[in-house]
Order: C-alpha cells, then sequence, then structure tokens
C-alpha cells in the first residue's frame, strides 16, 4: 500500500508557530554576571526607550519605574536584581559587589598619589606608631587638616558612613594646583551632611560643599563613585578643575597606570605612586614605595624607574667626604640633586620668589647666576658635642643649646659666581664682616656664629661649610664603609642617602664622663635631666632612606626605628 501522507491545516501551523513566539517573549531572561561591580559605581540596566518595568535591586531600597535605571551599590554583598512588568518577572540579575579600591578612585594620571588600602584595624594600629614617632599633637594637626580623616578613625562612623574595606588617600594632578584627599563611604550624601555639621559648611553647585577651616583656608567637599573627595586648592579656579576632574576620570583610575602595575601583590600599609610629567624637575617614569609597620619600626620598600643618568651619578662628590671624616655623626646625607628641581627656584611665576630674588639683586647680587652653577651635588654630616652640651647647662647659659660640629659640602660647576656673590652677601648681611682669607682650596670667610667658629670656603668646583667644635676628640675613619656596613650598603660610591641618629646622640648623652672644672654629681644630674627630655622630644631610634643604583633606575629602601619603650 502506498503511505498516507497527513498534513495540519493552516490554521493550527500558524497557531502553534504563534504559540512557540508567545512563549519566548514571557520567558524570564536570567542572568549571572561573573564580574563583580565597584560599589558606588552606577550600573546601568535596561534599554533606553524600551518597556517600562518595576525595578527591584535587592538591597533594600524603593523599587524604580522606568525603562532603563542605573544602580550604584553602597555596601559589598550578593545582590538579586528584579524586574517586573506588572505581576511578571521578566528579567533577574545575580551579581557581586565588591568594594572599591581607593586605586580606581584616584585618576590614572595623578602625578603623585599616597594612601592606605583600607581603614580596617592595621591602618589604626599604624596610627599609632606614627603618633609615638612624630608626636600625638603633630599628628592630629595632620588628620584635623585633611577633614576626611577624622572620620576614618572615628569608630562611630565606620560601618556607618565609612566603607572600612575601602580606603584612605590624598594626591595631586597634572592640570590643578590642589591636593585632593578622598575616603571611601557608605552613604555620600550622609557624610556631607555630617562634614557640614563638624564644620562652617556653604552649598555650592553641583553637589558639592565648601568648609571654612580653622586656619582661614577653604576647602571643596564632593562625592563621586562611592568615594568622597576634599579639594584644598591654591584657588577657586583650581578647586573647579580638580573637581571636574575626578568626575571625568575613567572608574578604572590608578589600577590603568605602569606604576600601579609595578606594586607588589600585598603592598603595605602605605603606598606612595609617582609619575611626574615635568621630567625637569624630577626626571621620574615610575616611582613605588611601600610602607609596612611592624611593632617600632617601619620599613620603606621601592622602585625608581628612569633612564637618566642622574640615577646611576648619584654620589659622587660626597664620596671624597666620606672617605675621610670623623666617626660618630648623628646625621648624614649624600645625594645629587636634579638641576632642574635646583632651578625651580627662580620660577619667576612665583611672587615671593621673584620679590627675594630683585631684593638681592638690587644689591648686586646675581642669584640666577648663582642658582645655575649649582650641579646638585650635596654632602653633609653633623656631630654632637655632648661634653659642650654638658658644660653649657652646668656652666653656661643652663639652656638645652645645640652644641656640635656640621660640615656641608655643595658642588658647582663655576665657583666665581659664588665667590662673588657671597663676599657680597656677608658684607650686605652680617653685622660683623668676617675675615676672608685665599687658600689652596679656594677663598675662605671665617666669623663667630651663634657662640661657635664658622668657615665658608669657596673653589673652583664646590662650597664647603665648617661650623661648631667638638671634633678633636674623635677618629678620622673610612665613613662611607662603616655607614655602608651598618645600613646594607647605604652611603656606598652611586648611592643616595639620608640618616638621622637620634640612638647616637642620646649613647653620646648617657655615656658616663668627667669634665674638667665642673662638680661629677651636677654633671651626672643635668644628665638625666637632658636624658628625660631628650626620650619626651621624640622616641626615634634612627631614620634611613637609601636610594641603590639599578640598571634603569633605583632601589629604594629605608626605616623607622623607635627606641624600645621602658617598661
Amino acid at each position: 500500500m502506498r503511505p498516507v501522507l497527513r498534513f495540519f491545516p493552516l490554521k493550527n501551523a500558524l497557531v502553534a508557530l504563534l504559540l512557540v513566539l508567545l512563549a519566548g517573549c514571557f520567558r524570564t531572561r536570567i542572568e549571572r554576571r561573573d564580574v563583580p561591580v565597584d560599589t558606588g559605581v552606577p550600573l546601568t540596566l535596561g534599554e533606553e526607550g524600551g518597556t517600562v518595568l518595576s525595578w527591584d535591586f535587592g538591597d533594600g531600597s524603593p523599587p524604580v519605574v522606568a525603562a532603563q535605571v542605573k544602580k550604584a551599590f553602597a555596601r559589598a554583598g550578593h545582590y538579586t536584581i528584579r524586574a517586573k512588568d506588572g505581576e511578571r518577572l521578566v528579567w533577574q540579575i545575580d551579581l557581586d559587589a565588591i568594594p572599591r579600591p581607593v586605586t580606581r578612585a584616584i585618576p590614572v594620571d595623578a602625578d603623585w598619589a599616597v594612601f592606605t588600602p583600607s581603614v580596617k584595624d592595621d591602618f589604626v594600629g599604624s596610627l599609632d606608631f606614627f603618633e609615638d614617632a612624630f608626636g600625638a599633637s603633630n599628628l592630629q594637626g595632620l588628620i584635623d587638616g585633611s577633614v576626611l580623616a577624622p572620620l576614618a578613625i572615628d569608630s562611630t562612623a565606620l560601618g556607618r558612613l565609612v566603607d572600612p574595606l575601602e580606603g584612605l588617600g590624598a594626591f595631586t594632578l597634572p592640570d590643578a594646583d590642589a591636593t585632593v584627599v578622598l575616603l571611601g563611604v557608605l552613604d555620600e550624601q550622609a557624610v556631607l551632611t555630617e562634614l557640614g555639621q563638624r564644620g562652617h559648611a556653604m552649598e555650592l553647585a553641583e553637589g558639592a560643599i565648601g568648609l571654612e577651616l580653622r586656619d582661614g583656608s577653604r576647602a571643596l567637599v564632593f562625592a563621586d563613585r562611592g568615594y568622597v573627595f576634599a579639594v584644598f586648592p591654591a584657588t577657586a579656579e583650581d578647586a573647579a578643575s580638580a573637581m571636574q576632574h575626578v568626575r571625568a576620570a575613567d572608574s578604572r583610575g590608578l589600577e590603568q597606570s605602569a606604576a600601579h602595575r609595578a606594586l607588589p601583590s600585598e603592598p603595605g600599609q602605605l603606598v606612595v605612586l609617582g609619575a611626574p610629567r615635568d621630567k625637569r624637575e624630577l626626571p621620574i617614569d615610575v616611582l613605588w614605595a611601600t610602607l609596612q609597620v611592624k611593632g617600632r619600626e617601619a620599613r620603606v620598600t621601592g622602585e625608581l624607574k628612569s633612564n637618566d643618568p642622574l640615577w646611576q651619578s648619584q654620589g659622587q662628590r660626597p664620596a671624597a667626604l666620606f672617605a675621610k671624616a670623623w666617626e660618630g655623626p648623628v646625621a648624614a646625607v649624600s645625594l645629587k640633586l636634579p638641576t632642574g628641581l635646583v632651578r625651580s627656584v627662580l620660577d619667576k611665576r612665583n611672587p615671593e620668589r621673584e620679590a627675594s630674588r630683585q631684593r638681592l639683586l638690587s644689591h648686586g647680587i646675581d642669584v640666577e647666576r648663582m642658582v645655575r652653577a649649582l650641579t646638585g651635588d650635596v654632602g653633609g654630616l653633623l656631630w654632637f658635642d655632648a661634653e659642650a652640651f654638658l658644660r653649657n647647662l652646668v656652666d653656661g647659659t643652663e639652656r638645652p643649646e645645640p652644641r656640635g660640629a656640621a660640615l656641608l659640602e655643595v658642588g658647582v660647576s663655576d665657583g666665581s659666581s659664588w665667590e662673588l656673590a657671597v663676599g657680597q652677601m656677608l658684607e650686605v648681611f652680617l653685622p660683623v664682616r668676617p675675615r676672608m682669607q685665599q687658600r689652596q682650596e679656594g677663598t675662605v670667610w671665617s666669623s663667630r656664629v651663634f657662640g661657635q667658629d664658622a668657615s665658608l670656603s669657596v673653589g673652583a668646583k664646590a662650597m664647603r661649610l665648617e661650623l661648631g667644635s667638638g671634633l678633636k676628640r674623635r677618629t678620622l675613619v673610612d665613613l662611607s664603609s662603616q655607614l655602608a656596613q651598618r645600613f646594607d650598603g647605604a652611603f656606598s660610591k652611586g648611592h643616595a642617602s639620608v640618616l638621622i641618629d637620634v640612638g647616637r646622640l642620646r649613647a653620646e648623652l648617657e655615656t658616663p664622663r668627667m669634665i674638667e672644672g665642673l662638680d661629677p654629681v651636677r654633671v651626672v644630674t643635668v644628665q638625666g635631666f637632658a636624658s628625660a627630655f631628650l626620650d619626651r622630644l621624640t622616641p626615634l631610634d634612627h631614620v634611613l632612606l637609601d636610594l641603590a643604583p639599578t640598571k634603569d633606575g633605583g632601589r629604594i629602601s629605608g626605616r623607622i626605628v623607635l627606641r624600645e619603650k621602658v617598661r
């Protein structure tokens, strides 16, 4: 038999097709987004000109009825967004919101940025270190002056206004003469209200407020994508420029920069990033440094990237100064400054500098020629004279006046310009003209300054200032080798190094000694008082910062060490 072919009527086929299409139209769109969104950054949902839907964002906020919406989540977490057409669920989106890193809130083209990645307990713990190191009043003044930092350490604001998982920082921009401080927050408007209540505030346009600070200066405060920013400008135009710059910046921020890509995975409690645009003043392509506090010590590590020969020629001229020097300095410096930075003091756009330049020029002193003769090489040493200090306390002014010796050497390319200018300045500004002599090393001026012997010599390639006393009892040593051995290569040739050694000063002050002509009991008593005064003045043991040469710049290392607390 031949097979029988059956055909559905045409109208049945059309009905079936219509049912399939309708099923597709009414099917709920389920979406799972694997890439988390940053808190504070608006997310666009829906289609402009599309069906008007009721959007429930799953965070407790009231639904929004619109075809297209923008939503920013204030807190980190998992959220389910549901969009309904009447009672019918049309679209469901599951996503995660994570705290927005402070590096994404800082514009990618910031010249300099310093920040702490979060304001959790470890940040507050590091503040205890800096309070001990630099004094409670100094730290509090810095915190209060930033406007936003007080909120970051206010336990009543953390978790209510401030997001403890987001960061606090400051940065500068290339197109605005201003410093900008920023803080990650949970409720932008509530924070602006809180800041307005804490200080004299004035409502401005575009959702910003103006704050008048205690010192009479002003700050512009505004919110953007989960962070509040405080701008400290030179002018009102700089403030407006900084706000526009921040609000127009890409939401990925510094994370697009080469400096950020160079950071280690766990950078530490405080981070510095730099990529200055003006390479004449600072020939640096990229700089990063991190600070980690542990107990009574803070360690600095970092890198400087640049092909400029400046960074390969550090410590060249001061090397001779350190190769044969008196042992036991309490401070030392050996570095070469960029000539562009040195010559920036001639910037005629600065009214105060220009007025000073003109005033000196009226006395025949050509500051511009003097500055252009500086090579940037600087070497310096400072010694403490404990015996002279104690003698003055016991049998002199009876005040804790500095006593010791200082040696400073500065490189010049043309000594003649300085020789003429120094002679003119000493004649104009000193009440008693110093004695002048011609020696093999150049012209030497000698006088008494602050009750101590002082001499200034100007040679063909260097100027040298010597001040004070107390070196005759010391031994000449290869100081560069001694310091390098103690501080992991610092002060070696090619290094740029700075040292402040309060521990050495404290040890010399407390060393038992007999001073000719003075009552030993009074000397011991005064030593005790002086040592206690020094402990109250600073708990620092030593501070060291070193830049070691590498083939593409330099390696940064350093430490701030506090004296152990006496139990």
